[in-house]
C-alpha cells in the first residue's frame, strides 16, 4: 500500500510540473539573481546537450556549425530572479521556447536588444504555475513574438511595454489562458502591433484579460474581448493614451468591456464593431473629462456585415465623469461615429455619476454619430414637477 501511495506521489507530482513546463532535457534553468541573458554562469543544464545560453548560435562553442538561427532548441526556464537583455547581451537566434513564473515572482526585462531582428522566441509561457507569477518588462528594442504566447497561463502573467517595438501574431496570444489565471498587458509607450493573419489575440480565455493602454501605439489585426470568458466581467480594454487601429472587426463578448477614458488617446479606430447581442452582456463604458472622451471611429464600409457598421445591440453603455468634468444642462459629447450604421436595438444606458446623460444618434459626416446629453438628473425633473403642480394650484385660485 506505502509503495502504490509512493507511486501516486510521483504521478502527481509530474502532472503538476508537466503542467508548469514540458519536462525535457531541452529546459535550460536561470540562476536566480539578475544578470546578463548572454552569461552562460546565469544557466545551469542538468544533461546534455548543453545549449550553454538559449538562442545563442553564433560563437556557441557547442555550436557544431549546422545551426541556423533557430538551431538552438534550449527552453529558457525562469523561476525567480531578472534576466535582462541589452543590446550587449542579444541572443542572436530564435530563443525555442520561454516559461517565466515563481512564486516571488520571475522577471525577464528587456532593456534593448541589437541587430536588425532584436529578440525572437518561438513560444512565450508567463505565470504557468497557479499561484505563480511572470512578468516581461520591455523598455526598449524589437521583439518578435513569432509563436504562441500565454500571458497568465495557469497564474498571473504580465507584459509591460513602455518603449520598443513588440510584434505578435503568428500565432494566437491569450490573457488569461485558463480558468483562475489572470494576464495584464500595460502599454505606457513603444509600439505593438498584431501583425495580419488568421489568429486571434485572446482578451480572456477562461481567464481574465486585462489591457491597459496609456500611451504608445497599438495596431490589432483580430481583438476579441472575453471570447472564451466565463462572464464574471472582469475582461477589459481600457484606453487612455496613444493610438489604437484595429484592422478587422473587433469583438466585446461575455460581459467584457471596452472602456474609453478621457479625451487624451489621439485616435480610436476600428474597422468594425461586433457584440454578442441580448444577454451576452457586453459594456462600452466611457469616462468624460473637461473634453469629453476620445471618438472612437469605426470606419468600415461595404455590404459584408464583417467590415463595416457599429453592433451595439442589447450593450451596456456605461458612463461616468473625470476630475475637471464641467457639462452644464444641454451640452451634447461624441462618442462614436461610424461611416455606415449603428445598431442600437436594446441598447441600455448607466450612468455611474451622479450626473444625468440621455443618448442619441445622428446623422453627422455622411455616416451615423453616437452622442450624450447631459440631462436633469430625475430628482430635479421631481422637484421641477412639483413646483409647476403648487405654481398651477395658485395660479386656480
Amino acid at each position: 500500500m506505502k509503495k502504490i501511495r509512493t507511486i501516486l506521489m510521483m504521478f502527481f507530482v509530474l502532472v503538476f510540473v508537466a503542467n508548469a513546463f514540458e519536462v525535457s532535457v531541452d529546459n535550460v534553468f536561470w540562476n536566480g539573481g539578475t544578470g546578463s541573458w548572454m552569461t552562460p554562469e546565469n544557466w545551469t543544464e542538468t544533461e546534455a546537450p548543453y545549449w550553454l545560453v538559449p538562442g545563442w548560435v553564433a560563437g556557441n562553442p557547442n555550436n557544431s556549425g549546422s545551426w541556423a538561427y533557430d538551431g538552438n532548441r534550449a527552453r529558457a526556464v525562469i523561476q525567480s530572479g531578472t534576466a535582462q537583455i541589452t543590446a550587449a547581451s542579444t541572443p542572436d537566434g530564435q530563443i525555442f521556447r520561454t516559461y517565466i513564473g515563481g512564486e516571488s515572482g520571475a522577471n525577464l526585462d528587456i532593456l534593448s536588444t541589437s541587430g536588425d531582428n532584436g529578440v525572437r522566441t518561438w513560444q512565450v509561457h508567463l505565470g504557468n504555475i497557479a499561484g505563480q507569477s511572470g512578468t516581461i518588462n520591455q523598455s526598449g528594442g524589437n521583439v518578435n513574438l513569432r509563436g504562441a504566447a500565454y500571458i497568465g497561463e495557469n497564474g498571473y502573467g504580465a507584459y509591460n511595454l513602455s518603449g520598443g517595438s513588440l510584434t505578435v501574431g503568428n500565432r494566437d496570444v491569450y490573457l488569461g489562458r485558463n480558468s483562475g489565471a489572470t494576464g495584464e498587458l500595460t502599454i505606457s509607450g513603444g509600439t505593438f502591433t498584431q501583425v495580419t493573419g488568421n489568429y486571434a489575440f485572446y482578451l480572456g480565455n477562461y481567464g481574465t484579460g486585462i489591457v491597459n493602454q496609456t500611451g504608445g501605439d497599438a495596431v490589432f489585426d483580430l481583438l476579441r474581448i472575453g471570447y472564451r470568458s466565463t462572464g464574471d466581467g472582469g475582461n477589459i480594454y481600457t484606453i487612455s493614451g496613444g493610438t489604437f487601429q484595429h484592422n478587422k472587426y473587433m469583438g466585446i463578448y461575455n460581459d467584457a468591456t471596452f472602456k474609453v477614458s478621457g479625451s487624451g488617446a489621439e485616435s480610436i479606430r476600428i474597422m468594425q464593431l461586433n457584440t454578442s447581442g441580448e444577454g451576452a452582456g457586453s459594456k462600452l463604458a466611457v469616462e468624460l473629462d473637461a473634453l469629453g472622451s476620445t471618438l472612437i471611429e469605426v470606419y468600415g464600409s461595404g455590404d459584408d456585415p464583417y467590415t463595416n457598421g457599429a453592433d451595439l445591440s442589447y450593450v451596456t453603455l456605461l458612463v461616468d465623469t473625470l476630475t475637471g468634468f464641467n457639462g452644464a444642462l444641454g451640452d451634447k459629447y461624441d462618442i462614436l461615429w461610424s461611416a455606415t450604421n449603428i445598431n442600437t436595438t436594446g441598447l441600455s444606458l448607466v450612468s455611474l455619476s451622479d450626473i444625468a446623460f440621455a443618448w442619441d444618434v445622428i446623422d453627422y459626416n455622411d455616416g451615423k454619430l453616437l452622442q450624450l446629453t447631459v440631462i436633469p438628473e430625475p430628482a430635479s425633473m421631481i422637484l421641477l414637477g412639483v413646483g409647476c403642480l403648487i405654481l398651477s394650484s395658485r395660479r386656480k385660485k
